[in-house]
């Protein structure tokens, strides 16, 4: 930090990212993770025709949904870490390009009459690196331009893009069959408005506000966040392991704000991949991820089967119920960001509500278990509560989360990690996704759908005891931070 004459030199803050252009930024990740979404339904929508019109066994479908979510998974892994430390804007464009190329290649061996089977595996695992590069990328660009106060409601909003992308996906497939199309359009027309979209997000997306680097911290700032309760990053609550202290003498408080001024000098530093698994939070957050995505995706694969031999409902009909669950996520999301923000607002943190959502979906899915033979509004209902619980967590946990985290670290003299993070959480929660599909096959075969729905209860009640011990920590400061005032300062 530069001085003159003794007094330090403070750059000018920031300007704060106006409406119009929070409003772009929005809209473009939006719109373009939603499209990842649709590419990747396009299997799951095909399914049948390939299986009848293209020779592909049931083993075969199955073994590439495995591909996929394996070479997704692993790209996650690394790919955060990768986009943190170059253009999350350029890289997320590669990831479009890419999605819509190899979609696009997939449904194009109908045109060529392609049969390989290594061709079809190669493609769509090729789908899932690609893939990889869509969430951190968005999640990453959206933190850059959220702030204060709404970060829970902001990405309980914008995260419906993962239930309007999968809704989406299907109302495509049934279109492009209703219409008489074969099943190269239900991969070829989404490629094509992917390809599109890519463009418009290379030429309109900046991925941070004008001016980047964030104002040194000075020694009247911290004072001033000393003699002020500070919530966060961007005054969105503490996070797990911040750091308190209660207001002390003027020798003490002198002493912390050189310590802390000294450090606020120091300029930002990358962490290596294994010091972001040691963030507060971040192994906490990614084993509940594991469990949570088994029972999403759980959902995901087997719904719709299920609601076909349950209520004895033709394929059409138990897809578009099977839609209610992405559609309880969407409307989930959104209810426990508004949430979130005013848990945060009173010391909290979003974890706070995360868990009881965990663990609410135990009794749904016993009562779903009951209700789903009977009367089809029920079930229903039913499926759209447990989406609002389930998926509706999971858009919190894989973005506002990571956001916060990023956030903290970038506080404590980092660089951003958020889409480290994520490429964390996401990437060994996928474990949770490719167990699903063969356990979920395994127990509804040799012990019925009643023993699946035991399933989803008990993997559902780990999944939000994984985040007990975060949950006792963040209720112990909020109580602390009501009673006594405490402040958040950087260690």
């Amino acid at each position: 930090m530069e001085s003159e004459g003794g007094r330090s030199k403070e750059p000018l803050p920031r300007k704060p990212p106006s409406k119009a252009q929070q409003a772009v930024v929005f809209v473009l990740t939006f719109v373009c993770y939603a499209m990842f979404h649709v590419t990747r339904k396009a299997l799951s929508s095909s399914k049948k025709k390939l299986e009848l019109d293209w020779g592909m066994s049931v083993q075969f479908l199955g073994l590439l949904d495995t591909v996929f979510l394996a070479c997704y998974s692993v790209g996650l892994l690394f790919a955060g870490h990768v986009i943190d430390r170059t253009n999350p804007k350029v890289l997320l464009v590669i990831g479009s390009f890419g999605t819509a190329t190899t979609a696009a290649l997939f449904g194009a061996a109908r045109v060529f009459n392609i049969h390989s089977e290594v061709y079809f595996g190669a493609m769509w695992g090729l789908n899932g690196m690609f893939q990889s590069l869509g969430w951190p990328c968005c999640v990453s660009i959206m933190g850059n331009w959220v702030g204060k106060n709404s970060r829970g409601r902001t990405f309980g909003i914008w995260s419906s893009n993962l239930s309007l992308g999968n809704i989406c996906g299907l109302l495509v497939g049934t279109l492009c069959f209703q219409i008489g199309a074969d099943w190269e359009m239900v991969f070829l027309g989404p490629a094509a408005f992917m390809a599109v979209w890519a463009i418009l997000v290379g030429v309109l997306l900046r991925a941070e506000p004008d001016r980047q680097h964030r104002p040194m911290a000075t020694v009247s700032d911290l004072k001033t966040s000393l003699n002020d309760v500070h919530e966060g990053p961007h005054g969105d609550g503490p996070l797990p392991g911040s750091p308190m202290l209660l207001p002390g003498p003027p020798s003490l408080r002198k002493r912390q704000l050189q310590h802390i001024s000294h450090e606020a000098a120091e300029p930002a530093k990358n962490l290596s991949w294994f010091q972001v698994w040691l963030l507060p939070g971040v192994i906490g957050y990614t084993l509940a991820n594991v469990f949570l995505r088994f029972v999403s995706y759980a959902v995901f694969f087997w719904l719709p089967l299920y609601i076909s031999e349950a209520l004895n409902e033709t394929v059409g009909i138990a897809d578009l119920m099977s839609s209610l669950f992405d559609a309880g996520g969407a409307v989930g999301g959104v209810t426990l960001g508004l949430i979130a923000d005013l848990v945060t607002r009173q010391g909290g943190s979003k974890s706070m509500v995360i868990m009881p959502s965990l663990l609410a979906a135990v009794p749904a899915f016993y009562v779903y278990s009951f209700v789903s033979n009977g009367v089809l509004a029920f079930n229903c209902v039913m499926t759209f509560v447990c989406g609002m619980l389930i998926n509706g967590s999971y858009n919190i946990l894989v973005s506002a989360i990571p956001a916060e985290i990023g956030a903290l670290s970038q506080l404590r003299g980092n660089k951003s990690t958020t889409a480290s993070v994520i490429g964390i959480m996401d990437g060994v929660g996928g474990i949770g996704s490719a167990a699903a599909g063969v356990a979920v096959a395994w127990i509804s075969n040799n012990w019925g759908w009643g023993a699946v729905f035991y399933l989803l209860m008990s993997t559902s009640f780990i999944s939000g005891s994984m985040l007990l011990q975060i949950w006792i920590q963040d209720a112990i400061r909020c109580k602390k931070h009501r009673k006594f005032g405490y402040t958040k300062v950087l260690r």
